[in-house]
């Protein structure tokens, strides 16, 4: 709790202990293939929620064009009835 509490070189050491800690040393530690499996799973996660922010962000776009059409006719059938009138 002091060092991460403390200054900067404090800091710094805390965080070096705990990647060791979770990651291991190199000759010691965790074996490649699991850290690769993990890291391709939070990548393949990141794939898909931005496919999904994706996905919803088209449908959204879709409605959007679909208002616009409608108003676009609104604009012209008043342009119309504007210019019948005066």
């Amino acid at each position: 709790m002091a060092l991460a509490n403390g200054d900067d070189r404090g800091r710094q050491i805390l965080q070096q202990t705990a990647g060791a800690v979770l990651f291991g040393v190199p000759t010691r530690g965790i074996e490649t293939q699991a850290l690769l499996m993990m890291m391709s799973k939070v990548a393949a996660d990141s794939f898909e929620r931005v496919g999904e922010r994706v996905a919803r962000a088209r449908r959204r776009l879709l409605v959007l064009e679909k208002e616009n059409r409608q108003l676009s006719t609104e604009v012209e059938r008043l342009t119309a009835l504007l210019e019948r009138i005066g």
